[in-house]
């Protein structure tokens, strides 16, 4: 494969030739915090959705526990 870039055309152009690579890196970066975020946001939304169901949950024993209550205070009367 030939590279776009030569060894010959670094020392002629060493700037252009360090911007070439840096463009490349920056590329590199790019691409691998794209992928670091897909996979932290579906990290975040399975936590998310546990979450949801420990709210449903704690919902469902607060009424319970006010009915308790409403039945202990209507017995105390």
């Amino acid at each position: 494969m030939k590279m776009p870039i030569t060894f010959e055309d670094f020392k002629s152009n060493p700037l252009a030739s360090i911007a070439f690579v840096l463009v490349i890196a920056v590329g590199f970066l790019f691409i691998e915090l794209r992928e670091s975020h897909e996979l932290q946001a579906k990290t975040q939304n399975e936590r998310i959705l546990k979450m949801e169901e420990e709210i449903s949950e704690y919902k469902e024993d607060v009424y319970k526990l006010r009915e308790e209550l409403l039945k202990c205070l209507d017995l105390n009367q």
